[in-house]
């Protein structure tokens, strides 16, 4: 048994996890699989997590946080940018992150899929988790750029997550990233078209 930090052991079951649900699917991913996937010994999963459905649960926090960090940090790289732009700029790396790592989304996916049809529970903690991370991203770009949303955030984030998932679907069946950022391009305009600057808030 190869003696690895605690973390590192962690991360190495995650991404075989992923691994194992994006060419497989989910119902092949049990634990034996995935600890052959990482190269571990079959006790290795529970030295970590407690059950398989835990793993599931930290897969999904983990890539939301993958994905909250590049976003967050794009937005704060652009204070100068209009907020059009540092959407577009945001999106773009959302798309940057799925062109890099597609399997990291297609076992996402999967797990919401199957949450759907069999566990109500793990869809409704993912979608919370999404939300929570858009919501924060969308407060972070209006502080940045001096704007006000003018509908709810938690409405908002909950379109955005909707036109996401689309965007998703669509690059992961054609592949086609010129497409995926002419969508981006409108996208950024019609989010940006909810804002104004802050100063006419009340």
């Amino acid at each position: 048994m190869r003696r690895l930090p605690f973390d590192q052991r962690r991360a190495e079951i995650i991404s075989a996890a992923v691994r194992v649900i994006a060419r497989d699917g989910l119902s092949a991913a049990s634990v034996r699989a995935i600890v052959a996937e990482a190269d571990m010994p079959l006790g290795a999963l529970h030295y970590v997590f407690e059950s398989r459905d835990e793993l599931l649960r930290e897969l999904i926090v983990e890539v939301a946080n993958r994905e909250r960090v590049a976003v967050l940090s794009t937005l704060e790289d652009l204070p100068a940018a209009g907020v059009q732009e540092m959407i577009r700029q945001a999106l773009g790396t959302y798309l940057r992150l799925l062109e890099e790592d597609p399997e990291q989304e297609l076992a996402v996916l999967e797990l919401s899929l199957h949450g759907a049809r069999h566990d109500r529970e793990l869809v409704a903690e993912q979608w919370a988790i999404y939300h929570e991370v858009t919501a924060e991203a969308l407060q972070a770009g209006a502080r940045l750029a001096g704007v006000a949303w003018t509908r709810p955030v938690d409405e908002i984030a909950k379109s955005l997550i909707s036109v996401l998932d689309g965007l998703t679907l669509t690059w992961l069946t054609t592949r086609d990233s010129e497409s995926a950022r002419r969508h981006i391009e409108l996208l950024a305009g019609a989010f940006a078209a909810l804002t104004e600057p802050a100063d006419n808030q009340p």
